[in-house]
């Protein structure tokens, strides 16, 4: 992590656009888990966040598209998401992804039914349906994204034996290890988090 803030790649560095990841990584930086930090620990990363940038250090912040920027050369490193990478690769082999030695955030994407939805059958039939193994492979086969499903890369190793090995996939124990969780803020702290944020990032 400490990488990005080396004043050989300044302008070189994208950070992410999102307030927990950027915020959360700084944290790891500096052997805090995100998890466990308080309000004024994820603002203290967030000021660290601030200097970079009026020190010039940070080309710009971003969602996905630092991709374009990966891709022709206006970064050397970006904060970017696993998933992203392996698509990437594929068109570039010399990008690669790295699990900062400090350890990384592991988040999910999560299904929901609206309250008073018309249809909540369907919508659970369909939750069902996604959760199958044979189902999920295939979609973590095309994403690249980890599964949560249970037996998914036995299944995966059939038709792509490199993706099942792929520990951006599959992470192994020691990279899990080094994994955290966002941190746990009340609605008025996660306001504040953001405020602050977006005061750095000018959103």
């Amino acid at each position: 992590m400490k990488q990005l803030f080396d004043s050989r790649y300044k302008g070189k560095v994208s950070f992410l656009s999102d307030a927990r990841d950027s915020a959360s990584l700084l944290m790891l930086m500096d052997g805090i888990r995100p998890e466990d930090a308080k309000l004024d620990q994820v603002l203290a990363a967030i000021d660290k966040v601030d200097a970079a940038q009026r020190d010039g250090q940070i080309r710009r912040f971003t969602g996905n598209d630092y991709t374009t920027d990966l891709a022709k050369g206006n970064v050397v490193m970006a904060m970017a998401y696993a998933a992203d990478l392996i698509q990437l690769k594929a068109d570039n082999p010399d990008l690669d992804f790295a699990v900062p030695e400090e350890g990384a955030i592991i988040w999910s994407d999560n299904m929901m039914i609206p309250a008073k939805a018309a249809h909540p059958y369907g919508a659970e039939v369909w939750m069902n349906h996604v959760y199958e193994p044979e189902v999920a492979s295939r979609i973590t086969a095309y994403v690249g994204a980890i599964s949560p499903v249970k037996g998914v890369q036995e299944i995966v190793a059939k038709s792509d034996p490199e993706m099942a090995e792929n520990p951006l996939v599959f992470p192994d124990d020691e990279t899990r290890a080094r994994l955290s969780g966002y941190p746990d803020l009340s609605p008025a702290e996660a306001r504040q988090m953001d405020e602050r944020f977006g005061q750095v990032t000018g959103s």
